[in-house]
């Protein structure tokens, strides 16, 4: 479940878990709304961490 505490900012590199350093999957894009938000998860089994980017 995604904490509404970890979001970060979009950047002009990929994104990756801020907690292990892989890149991670897009789960939903969220453009519609004015803080243009995506939800990011960790492809690690291990880690698995979620969080959201904003613009």
């Amino acid at each position: 479940m995604i904490n509404i505490t970890d979001i970060f900012l979009f950047s002009d590199q990929p994104t990756t878990c801020p907690q292990c350093g892989l890149r991670t999957e897009i789960v939903a894009e969220h453009f519609d709304s004015p803080a243009k938000t995506q939800e990011h998860r960790c492809p690690s089994a291990e880690c698995a961490f979620e969080f959201i980017v904003e613009e």
